[in-house]
């Protein structure tokens, strides 16, 4: 099986290796999704994503429809894996090239532990999901470096945490779900829950928590290729914080 595909005029072509994503200062938009035995949830969800991101420099040719069809197409049937969709140097003002990279998918964890950085969100374009990536990679490396699995974003102007450098980030407040909507990436994993919730009775309210806050509420972390984990615990370079469980398991109401 090739290691992935390139974009071509007539849908995608295999190619023996897909190029690295271009290095500073050209930057790159991607999307990534699980798959299973041949089956990905709401990958239109992820399409339409990659291709509103794309569309703000380039013009992909093929529509979101077009394109998810093209994808599946090569997707393979049997086992997990996480294949990624990549625009490369979206913002050099030409065509850019487009590929699928067909990985398999990494061990799935349970629980998450985070990671307080010393400074704000790096981030120039939270809502481009692959644009700011080296810097998310570097704050993610130092998480574990430290410990943890992943490290918060937390935003220049409050100091409060939005996110994670690879998820969305809810806390519980009481009877109701905190999720920052501002300074984020549109989450594939919250739009395919937020329906379920709802209609459980569970308010939603739009907002951050301060890092102090949330070391003492119930909160968790989602994305495509864990689903919702619990936090467990909250780092920072001098004390380790354990998170109470979330009241609800969020995955129930994932669609």
């Amino acid at each position: 099986m090739p290691e992935g595909y390139r974009l071509g005029a007539a849908g995608f072509v295999p190619v023996p290796s897909v190029p690295l994503l271009p290095a500073p200062p050209d930057h790159n938009v991607i999307d990534s999704f699980l798959l299973v035995d041949g089956v990905v949830s709401e990958l239109g969800l992820h399409i339409d994503r990659f291709v509103r991101s794309v569309s703000g420099f380039v013009s992909l040719g093929v529509s979101a429809a077009e394109l998810e069809s093209m994808v599946r197409a090569c997707l393979p049937q049997v086992g997990e894996w996480f294949p990624r969709l990549e625009c490369h140097a979206v913002d050099r003002g030409g065509p850019c090239e487009v590929y699928l990279r067909v990985r398999p998918a990494p061990a799935r964890r349970v629980a998450t532990r985070l990671w307080v950085p010393a400074g704000s969100d790096p981030r120039e374009r939270p809502e481009i999901k692959g644009w700011d990536l080296p810097a998310l990679m570097d704050m993610r490396a130092e998480a574990v470096r430290q410990g943890a699995d992943d490290a918060l974003l937390l935003a220049a102007a409050t100091g409060d945490a939005i996110e994670t450098t690879t998820g969305a980030l809810v806390a519980w407040v009481g009877d109701h779900l905190v999720t920052a909507d501002a300074g984020v990436l549109p989450s594939v994993t919250w739009r395919r829950t937020i329906a379920g919730v709802r209609a459980a009775g569970i308010r939603v309210v739009s907002g951050a928590v301060s890092v102090k806050e949330l070391r003492r509420l119930p909160c968790a972390v989602g994305n495509a290729l864990h689903g919702w984990t619990p936090v467990v615990a909250i780092h920072d370079s001098h004390t380790v914080t354990r998170s109470p469980a979330p009241p609800v398991d969020l995955n129930r109401f994932l669609r």
